[in-house]
């Protein structure tokens, strides 16, 4: 979450056109898949409608992924850039006394190591919103085909997110010691 308000910091609009787009172009994916589905289990010729359709979010889909990578990476980099030059600047104007309690490799971490992982993690929030999407949608749809199998998924869903998410947050932990070990 602090990630999307420090990109909504940095330029609003873009960072919600470029999540929406992600969000469309994951509902069309979804979207691909039912009316697939539909198509091969409807018996009789298909129409010119869900032909069109089916070209429609045939284009749909690829547009609206590349412009909210597009603008996503875009976005990103102005963030990496403009954190860079905000962290230089509080670095020039600290005094020297504090500059040399925090120590030279910890102030090089930050520069380097830090900010590179924020901008990994600022150009993997479009694959995110697409993925996040999908899941939705097809939640949706299973819903829409079976409530048995859909409140069956939730469950296992449920039991999957709490297995991974235990050993996750011991990673966590370990991950940060590694971090003050390397400063």
């Amino acid at each position: 979450m602090t990630l999307l308000k420090f990109l909504l910091r940095s330029s609003r609009s873009i960072a919600l056109l470029a999540i929406v787009g992600g969000l469309i172009a994951g509902a069309c994916n979804s979207a691909l898949v039912a009316f697939i589905t539909r198509t091969v289990t409807r018996s009789g010729a298909s129409s010119a409608n869900w032909i069109w359709g089916f070209v429609g979010l045939c284009l749909l889909l690829p547009l609206t992924r590349f412009v909210s990578s597009a603008l996503l990476v875009k976005l990103s980099q102005k963030g990496v850039h403009d954190l860079r030059m905000h962290l230089s600047g509080r670095i020039l104007a600290a005094p020297l006394r504090k500059l040399e309690e925090v120590g030279p490799a910890r102030l090089l971490g930050t520069l380097t190591d830090d900010v590179r992982t924020i901008s990994i993690a600022l150009i993997a929030i479009p694959a995110t919103c697409i993925q996040i999407s999908i899941v939705l949608s097809c939640l949706a749809y299973l819903c829409w085909l079976s409530w048995p199998a859909f409140l069956g998924l939730l469950v296992l869903m449920v039991i999957s997110l709490i297995s991974i998410q235990l050993p996750v947050m011991k990673s966590q932990g370990i991950h940060r010691q590694a971090r003050e070990l390397q400063d």
